[in-house]
């Protein structure tokens, strides 16, 4: 429950600051492009 908890808290607290559609959806494009180039176009 307390990671779940954690894990909304975070959450939220990003789209708070407003970055979920801007660096944080970039930096998620990025890591994802980083770990598997066959999935980059996910």
């Amino acid at each position: 429950m307390l990671g779940i908890k954690s894990l909304m808290f975070y959450f939220s607290a990003i789209k708070k600051a407003g970055l979920f559609k801007t660096s944080g959806f970039k930096y998620m494009k990025k890591l994802r492009l980083s770990i598997s180039p066959p999935a980059s176009f996910f």
